[in-house]
């Protein structure tokens, strides 16, 4: 089942780039230098650059006498599906002019224009008009003036520690899973697909009654928020996967037999979450009480006791021995109807017969009925079903039983080493009801590993 995500407005995110918000170096990756070298404009590393704690990446215009049309800078591209929304800058600035006649200037910009001049300074940061159509950011320094003129003053320069981007991502996962099983035993693996628009996937969890019993991450340590920050702080160069599955081990061995509450959500690096399956239900079967391989049983309805056999019971008229159903006035079970299938998905189907797999367990479920005072009603819970077995032509053997729920309904997990005939069987005082149910039992194929082979000529 595919689940298609809705929007839902998450905090805003902050990409940083060169170094994090604790002045750790995140490299260069995600900065591109800019530049025309012939007219003496440069952006080198220094001291390491981004890759090293304390570098930075320095630009200028160049020369004692910057002939017009020189620039130098950087630029870093904002990842599709992402509205800038703002930036913030730890960079200085030098020789910059107070006069703008000089020619020379120092801009943060981006397609929509510009966001700042040469103000001198340590820091930056201004706001980004949203809906910006192209979101590559440029810091740079340029002499304006025309070709083969001249700028007045020293070469403008800076030199850039970090930039931190913020951006807003509304756009919620979309997610499946696969993989739950109802009634359930022993741990489960949840598969969970899920693809995601803008930052990227971060983690799926589960829950049952209320209670985180599982976690598990799409991105790892390349979607780790960075130390230091505050809210969700991301490296610009770190790769948060769009599209990917992970899966959730879901251990019943600690939940009551009985039925339980479920949801699995999974949520992107920027918080966004989608439920995949919310307060959704499940039944637990760890414990299935396989009762006695054999006991006779009368049922019925009233207050008073009655004849009957099969030991003793509350509820009986003195000097009999009668097996009762919660006081109920002892009357065999008319007319015993037994219905019983495989109630999971066969590997395939052979004239009728279904192939299970060998040593692997599945489930069977049905229902008992009997005519009590003119009308088919359902039998009580915890009335006995035996289970018998029969491999070719031998006699049949009670291997093991289980006993009726509520509506007069059971259900009993099995798993054979060969085909076989399985029996379901109700055995009263005075009548009995069974039903056959034949598998063919199979080793699965093994999967072909798609690889060919050439023959030499």
């Amino acid at each position: 089942m595919v689940a298609t995500a809705g929007s839902a407005r998450a905090n805003d995110v902050t990409l940083w780039a060169c170094h994090g918000p604790d002045g750790q170096a995140l490299g260069s990756g995600s900065i591109e230098g800019i530049g025309n070298g012939t007219m003496g404009a440069t952006a080198t590393e220094v001291d390491g650059g981004c890759a090293a704690v304390g570098g930075t990446i320095a630009g200028s215009v160049g020369g004692s006498d910057p002939q017009g049309g020189a620039h130098a800078g950087v630029t870093v591209q904002v990842p599709p599906g992402l509205s800038l929304t703002g930036v913030a800058l730890q960079r200085t600035t030098t020789n910059v002019p107070a006069d703008p006649s000089s020619g020379q200037s120092y801009v943060v910009k981006t397609a929509a224009g510009d966001l700042g001049d040469a103000g001198a300074g340590s820091a930056f940061s201004a706001p980004v008009a949203p809906g910006t159509p192209d979101q590559l950011l440029s810091i740079a320094v340029a002499c304006g003036a025309a070709i083969n003129q001249h700028c007045s003053g020293d070469p403008a320069g800076f030199s850039l520690s970090s930039m931190a981007l913020t951006v807003a991502d509304d756009s919620a996962p979309a997610a499946a899973y696969g993989g739950l099983h109802s009634p359930a035993a022993g741990t489960l693996h949840i598969d969970v697909p899920a693809r995601d628009e803008g930052l990227g996937l971060r983690d799926a969890t589960l829950t049952v009654d209320g209670q985180q019993l599982a976690q598990a991450s799409y991105g790892g340590a390349n979607c780790a928020p960075l130390a230091g920050g505050s809210g969700t702080d991301l490296a610009l160069a770190e790769d948060c996967p769009h599209n990917g599955t992970t899966q959730l081990p879901l251990d019943t061995t600690g939940l009551a037999d009985g039925t339980h509450s479920i949801t699995i959500t999974v949520s992107d690096a920027a918080g966004n979450s989608f439920n995949v399956l919310d307060n959704g239900t499940f039944e637990v079967l760890n414990h299935v009480d396989l009762g006695s391989n054999s006991q006779q049983l009368t049922i019925g309805t009233g207050a008073n006791g009655g004849p009957g056999g099969g030991g003793t019971g509350t509820g009986t008229t003195p000097g009999t021995t009668s097996t009762l159903v919660g006081g109920a006035n002892v009357s065999p079970c008319a007319s015993p109807q037994l219905s019983a299938e495989l109630s999971q998905k066969p590997l395939r189907r052979v004239k009728g017969v279904p192939e299970i797999a060998k040593g692997q367990r599945y489930r069977y479920t049905g229902r008992l009925t009997c005519v009590v005072n003119g009308k088919r009603v359902s039998a009580p819970a915890n009335t006995i079903i035996a289970v018998e077995n029969q491999v070719g032509k031998k006699k049949p053997l009670v291997k093991t039983g289980t006993t009726l729920r509520n509506a007069g309904r059971f259900t009993i997990i099995l798993a054979y080493p060969s085909s076989r005939t399985i029996i379901f069987k109700y055995t009263g005082p005075t009548s009995s009801a069974s039903v056959k149910v034949k598998v063919k039992v199979v080793k699965p194929k093994a999967k072909k590993s798609g690889k060919k082979t050439t023959k030499k000529k």
